[in-house]
């Protein structure tokens, strides 16, 4: 039954970015930066048609699901496509272009445990199964509620206002950026979907699985970039000024992301076994490939966000179609012989490839390959933690993640990757 959560949330992804319009994606966060005063007049205009346009999408799914899909994966679809009216009403580009993530932080937090109390309260066995696309609704209405009003109270006046001409400007540039953004989810969930015909629910349960971890680290990923995207814009014209905001982004997530992949694959098993249960124990093998996507992804991110910044849309859609062709021949020359573990492969080498390209890309504007000075201390650290988890061995996770951390932030001190000064929150030095 967790193949067909996993089979649904990866259909409503894509429709999910339709519905956006770019908007959440960046668009709209960088017109925020970059001209708040018109992009707040153009707001009413632009929530209520992404509205219009979920209700209307979300029916739609509801009613092909149910004439095509067997039971229970129809029921179960058709309520996850109510998750597209949140998305729709979603004000949170609002306020990430004004620089008050704290307040999306808060929302989102409050959303997702909202989510959780419901499903740990009604889900207790397979026959409660659709009490986990009503508790998503109900969570991710309840952020959509929370930034909204927020909006209000800085004195956007949000009416309905059904305006194309007010939104023309903004829809014919996202074009290029949803265009990319669907191809993007095509290679970050194809081999969810690949699995489900080539093989079987039970493949696309195991994978899911798999996946938990790498989908968490990537949405982070996600709220940082979106963070950063104000600052890549307003230094668009400063070279020097962007290029130390993109390379030291590029450090940042790779001291974040790749002790994560280092102990992720070494404690994999632990991970599922612990976290999901010996049931799910075949997915060890697939999350130990899949892992090494995470520093891979977030590198890949930051270029891809510096074009953005320059309103490069069309450049992010070519190398993101190059990568999603590469995706689905992988998948279909991966999947059928290997299973779960040919869909990781297919990720990691895809992924892999989309960040070489990124990093080319940029290049013509100035911005040259990070030295590799910015990498060597959260790799000598990374291989401290990977000594200690080998040697010691802990039989529980949650100690082994207390060591592997523990080792981690100590060497990276040591080594001066993380500076302490009084009065102010750690910080990193890479």
């Amino acid at each position: 039954m967790y193949g067909t959560i996993g089979f649904s949330t990866a259909v409503l992804i894509y429709l999910a970015r339709i519905v956006d319009g770019g908007i959440d994606l960046g668009i709209g966060v960088r017109e925020m930066a970059a001209h708040p005063e018109i992009t707040v007049e153009r707001a009413p205009a632009i929530i209520t048609i992404r509205l219009i346009a979920a209700v209307i999408l979300s029916a739609v799914v509801a009613a092909v699901a149910m004439l095509l899909l067997p039971a229970p994966d129809n029921m179960v679809l058709a309520l996850f496509s109510l998750t597209l009216i949140p998305v729709g009403a979603s004000a949170r580009w609002i306020l990430v272009g004004m620089e008050k993530t704290r307040v999306v932080a808060a929302a989102r937090a409050a959303g997702e445990a909202v989510m959780v109390l419901l499903v740990i309260a009604f889900v207790r066995g397979r026959t409660d199964l659709l009490y986990a696309p009503i508790s998503q609704f109900a969570g991710d209405a309840l952020a959509a509620v929370i930034l909204l009003w927020w909006v209000i109270r800085q004195g956007i006046h949000l009416r309905v206002a059904f305006d194309w001409d007010a939104v023309r400007p903004l829809a014919a540039r996202s074009v290029p950026l949803v265009g990319s953004a669907l191809l993007g989810l095509l290679i970050y969930n194809s081999d969810l979907i690949f699995l489900r015909f080539l093989r079987d629910r039970e493949s696309v349960g195991l994978y899911a699985v798999a996946y938990a971890l790498v989908s968490f680290i990537a949405n982070m990923g996600v709220a940082y970039f979106l963070t950063l995207l104000p600052g890549l814009t307003r230094t668009t014209e400063d070279l020097d000024d962007h290029r130390a905001v993109y390379h030291t982004a590029t450090a940042h997530v790779f001291a974040v992301g790749f002790p994560i992949a280092v102990g992720g694959a070494l404690l994999s098993t632990q991970i599922i076994n612990t976290i999901f249960g010996s049931g799910y124990s075949e997915s060890a093998s697939a999350l130990r490939i899949l892992v090494w996507a995470i520093p891979v992804s977030l590198l890949r991110d930051v270029p891809v966000i510096s074009l953005l910044a320059r309103g490069r849309e069309d450049r992010i859609l070519r190398l993101t179609a190059w990568a999603a062709a590469l995706s689905i021949a992988l998948n279909l020359l991966l999947i059928p012989p290997f299973g779960l573990i040919g869909a990781a492969a297919a990720t990691v080498v895809t992924e892999t490839f989309r960040m070489l390209v990124a990093v080319v890309a940029v290049r013509p504007y100035g911005i040259p390959l990070t030295t590799m000075s910015r990498f060597w201390k959260p790799t000598v650290a990374a291989g401290v933690m990977a000594a200690a988890l080998i040697l010691i061995s802990p039989s529980s996770m949650w100690i082994a993640v207390a060591i592997g951390t523990g080792a981690y932030i100590a060497t990276l001190a040591l080594l001066g990757g993380i500076s302490l000064r009084p009065g102010a929150l750690p910080a990193l030095n890479v």
